[in-house]
């Protein structure tokens, strides 16, 4: 019974500590918060030697528009820094439109479309620098994106119908299972009491080769844009 007693005082006190997280560590106040943001991200592939003949085997390229969204913790430390970790859910990849083609050991033209697409969950660990207030702030944001495939799709339509991985049209690939992207951009939000809304600004230089099957290499690269709400437990 005093076991139980004890355990709940503790969850009351913690309770009460995060409905006023605010603590001083050496003069310096530290404010924590929850944040939930949703945007959408635009990639592209930057590949060379074979890998490129597979995900631009022609000129004609699209970088698709895709969502993203996540969650995050954040510590401001004073008033001109701060530092979060989160979860995110994250899309990759490149497009190529329809284009004629032509095989060296065939006569005949041919029709082309690519598709490459990568599903991620990345935890973005982020160091930002700049100014918060009562009632505003700006930060630059630099960090390092650490992503996990949740699954991918790759095809090539050839003259209309799916070409197989393996042939001798479509090559086929193996795709890392993880991704480090390096991290830089810009935030900046209102705060209203202890709600704010903050818009973000990255963009990610995939760090991983995505694939070793082929001679080559090929890096995620994206810009993401983000709207979101966030909570203080301090003031």
């Amino acid at each position: 019974m005093k076991t139980r007693l004890l355990q709940t005082a503790g969850i009351l006190a913690l309770c009460a500590w995060c409905a006023n997280a605010q603590i001083l560590v050496h003069g310096v106040p530290l404010v924590m918060s929850l944040g939930i943001s949703g945007g959408a991200s635009q990639s592209h592939i930057e590949a060379d030697s074979l890998l490129k003949s597979y995900f631009e085997p022609t000129p004609n390229v699209e970088r698709p528009i895709a969502p993203a969204f996540g969650l995050d913790c954040e510590l401001r430390i004073g008033r001109f820094a701060a530092v979060s970790i989160g979860m995110k859910y994250e899309q990759r990849g490149e497009n190529t439109k329809t284009t004629t083609v032509k095989f060296n050991d065939d006569i005949f033209d041919h029709t082309l479309q690519t598709h490459a697409g990568f599903d991620y969950f990345s935890i973005p660990i982020i160091v930002k620098g700049g100014y918060s207030g009562k009632s505003a702030w700006a930060f630059v944001r630099l960090g390092l994106n650490a992503s996990v495939l949740a699954g991918d799709s790759l095809s090539w339509i050839l003259d209309g119908s799916p070409a197989t991985p393996g042939s001798d049209r479509m090559p086929a690939v193996d795709i890392t299972g993880y991704d480090y992207s390096a991290l830089v951009g810009c935030e900046a939000g209102l705060r209203f009491g202890r709600h704010g809304v903050f818009f973000t600004l990255d963009y990610l230089h995939g760090l991983t080769n995505l694939s070793e099957s082929l001679s080559g290499t090929a890096y995620n690269r994206a810009y993401e844009a983000c709207v979101g709400y966030r909570f203080f437990f301090g003031n």
